[in-house]
């Protein structure tokens, strides 16, 4: 009997050993591939365009966001080159208010025109858009 019970604890012990750390200090291959970041997340915000400026650099694919101020829907704004700048009015949609914005659609240079409809104030931005 204390034979069967030596041998049964020398085999727990061994048992226990094989489950042990091992003495090496490198670190399990990763088993999941890496995180990648989602286009969204790797977006960049609108170019901020204030009233004092009169050049703009943009890339094809930015936005441009025209502060206007207090009242941005009696800005009418226009582009001469719509091949280089969309533009859209601002103004209230959807319970938010927006100001004019843009989009470097091409490479080129565009002038766009924002005319205050009821001050008659008008700015005037030369963009210029690389890739």
């Amino acid at each position: 009997m204390k034979t069967a019970l030596a041998a049964a604890g020398a085999a727990a012990l061994f048992a226990l050993a094989g489950c042990s750390s091992s003495d090496t200090t490198e670190s399990p291959a990763a088993t999941s591939p890496a995180a990648t970041a989602s286009p969204e997340a790797s977006m960049i915000g609108p170019i901020m365009v204030e009233p004092s400026q009169t050049e703009v650099d943009a890339t094809v694919g930015r936005f441009l966001n025209f502060n206007v101020g207090d009242n941005p829907g009696q800005w009418q704004i226009s582009s001469d080159n719509e091949a280089v700048v969309t533009v859209e009015q601002g103004g209230e949609r959807d319970g938010a208010t927006f100001n004019p914005g843009g989009e470097a659609v091409g490479v080129g240079e565009a002038t766009v025109t924002l005319i205050d409809t009821e001050g008659g104030d008008a700015l005037e931005f030369k963009i210029k858009v690389t890739e």
